[in-house]
C-alpha cells in the first residue's frame, strides 16, 4: 500500500517546482516537474510576473505531477511562493496588474519621500520592515500616483498564492508568513498595522485575513475537483513564504541554526521566539503564533551568475567553474558593488546600481565573474555579522538554492567569507520540502527536519582575511558612491 504524500509547489520568481513528499520528507522519485521563466524588467526598474501565465504554470505542474504519482494518496497540498509579491483584481476576481515582485524598484523615489517624513525606526521595529521600494507603504503611494486609474479600479490586493487559491478553493489563503513581507503586518499582533493604512490610499478591507499557516483548508471548486480528483481529500495549507519554507526545509529550526539560501536571489535567516530584538539593517517577519523569522535578504545572487554567462564572453559553465578553481582568491584588483537589481540588506539603497571599479586592459571575464562572486559572497559576510546579537557561539550554517548547490567554487568563497564551516545540505529541494514538512507537522506527522550533510566546506582563514579586505574596499565604495545620494 503507498504511503501518504504531500504535493509541494515551489513558486519562485524564475520557476515554479512541483512534487510529491513521502512521509519522511523525501522526494517520491520521479515525480518532480519544472518550468522555468524569466522576470519581466523595464529600464526603469519593473521586474513583474502575469497573474494567468503564473496560474497556468501551477497547474500544469500539478497536472504533471498527479500523473507521475497516480496511485499516490495525498493527504495535503502545501505551497511557498516568492515574497514579497502583489497583484491588484476587480470585482470578478481577475487579475487588473501584473504581479509586482521585490525587485521591483520603480517605488524608490517615493520610499525616500518617506524615510524623510515618517518615522521610519518605529515602523521597523513594529512592521519589521524598513521604508523600501520592496514593501507596500512605498509601493502603494507609487502605484496610486503613476497608474490613479487602474488602481482606483482595484477592490481587493492578493499576493500570488491567495490569487491561486481562491480560483482553485473558492478561498484566498494568506499566511501569516507571507503577510509579514509586505511591510504592513503588525509583528507584536500578527494583524494589519491600522496606523499604518490611516497613511495610505488603501483599506485593510482590501487585504485578506492572515492567518497561521497551520491552519487547514478543505474542499475545492467543482472544476478542479473535477480535474484533480487525487486532491477532493487533502487538506490545503495556506502558502508559505518561500524564506520560512527554505529554513524548513534544510533544518534550521532554532536560533543555533543559520540558513543562507541562494537562488535567483539570496538570504540569510534566522528562526527566533516572539519579540526578538532586530538587529540593525535586518528585517523580520512573523512566522506564527510563537516564532519570528530574523535575517537579510540580497536582490543580487544567482541571477548575476546569469547576467555574466549572457553577458560577458565567458567559457561554458563547466570550464569557467575549473578555472575559478584555479584563480587566486581576490587577486584580480576589481571591486564590485553587486547591486544590479538594487540593494536591500543591509543597507536599503533601493537606488542603487551595481559599479565595477578597477578594470584595467589586464582584466578578462573570468576576472569579472570571480569578482562579482566574491562580492556576492562578502555580503553574505555582511549579513551573517548583522545577525551576531541573536546567534550563540556555537551555531551552523547551512546554505541551499539552485545557484549555490550547482557551484562548488561559489560555495568555497561563500565558506572563506564567512570564516566558518558551511554545511550543504544533502535536502533536494529545499524550499519545497520545507512546505511539505510544514504541512506533515500540521497534520501530525513526525517529519525529520534535518538530513543528512552532503558536504562540510572548511574555510581557509588565509583567504578569509582577503576577503574581509575586500570588504572593506567595498564599503569604501559603497559610502564614496551612494552615500552623497541618500
Amino acid at each position: 500500500m503507498a504511503l501518504p504524500a504531500v504535493l509541494a509547489l515551489d513558486i519562485g520568481s524564475s520557476s515554479t517546482r512541483a512534487m510529491l513528499f513521502d512521509a519522511e520528507g523525501t522526494v517520491v522519485p520521479g515525480t518532480t516537474t519544472r518550468i522555468k521563466y524569466a522576470l519581466r524588467t523595464t529600464p526603469d526598474g519593473g521586474a513583474e510576473l502575469d497573474a494567468e501565465e503564473m496560474v497556468g504554470h501551477a497547474e500544469h505542474c500539478v497536472d504533471q505531477v498527479l500523473s507521475a504519482g497516480a496511485g499516490q494518496p495525498v493527504v495535503a497540498v502545501s505551497c511557498a511562493t516568492l515574497v514579497g509579491n502583489i497583484l491588484g483584481v476587480g470585482a470578478d476576481g481577475r487579475a487588473l496588474t501584473p504581479v509586482w515582485t521585490w525587485a521591483d524598484t520603480r517605488a524608490a523615489a517615493w520610499s525616500a519621500r518617506l524615510r524623510q517624513s515618517w518615522d521610519e525606526a518605529a515602523i521597523w521595529q513594529r512592521t519589521g520592515c524598513p521604508l523600501h521600494s520592496a514593501y507596500l507603504p512605498a509601493r502603494m503611494l507609487w502605484l496610486a500616483e503613476a497608474d490613479s486609474d487602474r488602481f482606483k479600479a482595484v477592490r481587493r490586493w492578493l499576493t500570488l498564492g491567495e490569487y491561486l487559491t481562491e480560483r482553485w478553493l473558492g478561498q484566498p489563503l494568506l499566511s501569516t508568513s507571507v503577510a509579514a513581507w509586505n511591510g504592513l503586518l503588525n509583528r507584536a499582533t500578527a494583524s494589519w498595522d491600522r496606523d499604518l493604512f490611516n497613511l495610505l490610499p488603501i483599506a485593510e478591507e482590501q487585504f485578506s485575513v492572515p492567518q497561521h499557516g497551520n491552519r487547514v483548508w478543505r474542499g475545492m471548486q467543482p472544476a478542479y475537483a473535477a480535474r484533480w480528483p487525487a486532491l477532493r481529500e487533502a487538506a490545503w495549507l495556506p502558502p508559505l513564504g518561500d524564506g520560512v519554507a527554505s529554513n524548513f526545509g534544510v533544518g534550521a529550526t532554532s536560533p543555533a541554526q543559520v540558513a543562507i539560501n541562494l537562488g535567483t536571489s539570496g538570504a540569510l535567516r534566522v528562526v527566533t521566539a516572539v519579540g526578538s530584538p532586530i538587529p540593525a539593517g535586518l528585517w523580520c517577519y512573523r512566522v506564527d503564533a510563537g516564532r519570528e523569522l530574523v535575517g537579510g535578504a540580497l536582490s543580487n545572487g544567482g541571477n548575476l551568475l546569469q547576467w555574466a554567462q549572457d553577458t560577458l564572453n565567458l567559457p561554458e559553465r563547466d570550464a569557467a567553474e575549473q578555472a575559478l578553481a584555479d584563480m587566486p582568491a581576490a587577486q584580480h584588483g576589481l571591486t564590485v558593488l553587486p547591486y544590479w537589481a538594487g540593494e536591500r540588506s543591509p543597507g536599503y539603497a533601493d537606488y542603487a546600481r551595481a559599479t565595477i571599479s578597477g578594470m584595467t586592459l589586464h582584466t578578462t571575464p573570468l576576472h569579472i565573474l570571480q569578482a562579482i562572486l566574491e562580492a556576492v559572497a562578502c555580503s553574505f559576510a555582511t549579513l551573517h555579522s548583522c545577525l551576531q546579537p541573536l546567534l550563540p557561539a556555537a551555531h551552523q550554517v547551512f546554505a541551499s538554492g539552485g545557484a549555490i548547490e550547482r557551484s562548488p567554487v561559489w560555495q568555497q568563497m561563500l565558506c572563506d567569507a564567512l570564516g566558518r564551516p558551511l554545511v550543504i545540505g544533502a535536502a533536494a529541494e529545499a524550499t519545497a520540502r520545507g512546505a511539505a514538512v510544514f504541512a506533515l507537522e500540521s497534520l501530525g506527522y513526525q517529519a525529520p527536519h534535518q538530513s543528512a550533510p552532503t558536504i562540510t566546506r572548511q574555510p581557509d582563514l588565509a583567504r578569509h582575511e582577503q576577503y574581509r579586505i575586500a570588504t572593506q574596499a567595498a564599503m569604501a565604495l559603497r559610502q564614496a558612491v551612494l552615500e552623497p545620494r541618500a
